[in-house]
């Protein structure tokens, strides 16, 4: 039986992680151990991962229920890294297990520290932005997922097929980057540039992992 909520949370995404399903069925229920049956089916299609590192806040808590919000990074047998952000719903029913689990958009609150941006950081995500924007311009669709984590690169790989053989785009230039809000790892710019001789601006937000800086989603404005 698990001490509390923060440890049934961060055993039941380890051994998510690491596909290990024995492990995975002890520490959930209801929904979430539906869901990942589910997502046993389709291992085949799925890496294996081991944890970077892992941060969990309990956000509510009595003794039969808590909610928690877990950020993730992980090494994927393949060489790259992946970030998630996951709101978890856990029950205690003699043992404490996750029985709803939800792939969310990072959770960004608190006021900004722009001093705390390094021009050298600016340079770094104007390029990883250009390199993906080069990947969607060149057809290269699995090489720029590899730019994005957590629920923007899931949506992304599962809408993949759906684009086809055309480009998104076929040019861009004058890119150009305004961070306006950082807090620890997440930086959110303002990055405007032409593409196809049409002016575009989009909010995007940047995680710094641990090999660098990678997109954890793209808003239009």
């Amino acid at each position: 039986m698990y001490k509390g909520p923060a440890e049934a949370a961060e055993t039941f995404i380890t051994a998510l992680a690491e596909q290990d399903w024995n492990e995975v069925e002890k520490t959930s229920s209801g929904r979430a151990l539906y869901t990942i049956n589910t997502r046993k089916e389709q291992v085949e299609s799925l890496y294996a991962a081991k944890i970077v590192d892992m941060q969990i806040n309990v956000m509510a808590t009595s003794k039969q229920w808590a909610s928690a919000h877990v950020i993730v990074e992980t090494a994927l047998s393949d060489g790259d890294v992946d970030v998630s952000w996951y709101n978890l719903m856990l029950q205690n029913d003699n043992g404490w297990k996750v029985y709803r689990v939800t792939s969310v958009l990072p959770v960004l609150n608190g006021t900004p520290d722009l001093k705390g941006i390094s021009k050298a950081d600016v340079q770094k995500i104007q390029e990883v932005f250009s390199d993906y924007l080069t990947c969607l311009a060149q057809n290269r669709y699995r090489e720029a997922g590899r730019y994005l984590v957590g629920l923007s690169r899931q949506q992304f790989e599962i809408g993949m097929q759906a684009l086809g053989k055309s480009p998104v785009i076929k040019d861009y230039q004058d890119i150009t980057v305004e961070p306006v809000w950082h807090k620890n790892n997440m930086v959110v710019s303002k990055i405007m540039y032409e593409a196809d001789s049409r002016p575009v601006s989009v909010m995007v937000w940047m995680y710094k992992t641990s090999v660098g800086w990678k997109i954890a989603n793209v808003e239009s404005i």
